[in-house]
């Protein structure tokens, strides 16, 4: 367990901001959402609220903005959206997606773990977006404020 004593995360929030935007470019949804609260289809009265989602164009997502591998807290954050996708969409009507900005998350997402498994098993599309070298320095600096930063050269959990 670690503490974070400086929690604001308003770089991550810029960072997604401009995921979004590129995301927004190249889905050209004209009814493209973000953060718009929507009930779950079998049990109306539980609500989510995806980064990002159409409903003419059946697009659903979510964005994590972090550098490296993750640790075992962040890896609770990544499945708890992985299943809010799931279940808002288990019958697969969805183009559903989960965006990062870093090949070290990226191919762990990809690897041997339930997260990986869970990721496939509900046709969830995973993106990497890697951001330019003066946002990933902003996102690096904010992360090592926030103890989130794990080198990748360190063991996995």
């Amino acid at each position: 367990m670690y503490l974070r004593k400086h929690g604001d995360s308003s770089t991550q929030r810029e960072i997604e901001r401009v995921i979004l935007d590129e995301l927004k470019q190249r889905f050209c949804a004209e009814d493209w959402m973000e953060n718009i609260t929507l009930p779950l289809p079998f049990k109306s009265d539980v609500q989510i609220k995806p980064d990002f989602y159409s409903e003419k164009h059946k697009i659903i997502g979510e964005i994590h903005a972090h550098l490296g591998k993750l640790k075992s807290a962040q890896m609770h954050k990544v499945a708890a959206d992985i299943l809010k996708l799931h279940l808002f969409d288990p019958d697969h009507a969805y183009q559903k997606y989960f965006v990062v900005c870093d090949q070290d998350e990226y191919k762990q997402l990809r690897g041997n773990s339930y997260l990986a498994a869970a990721i496939s098993q509900f046709d969830i599309d995973l993106i990497c977006i890697e951001l330019d070298e003066n946002r990933r320095a902003d996102l690096q600096n904010a992360m090592k404020r926030q103890n989130m930063f794990r080198d990748s050269s360190t063991s996995s959990e």
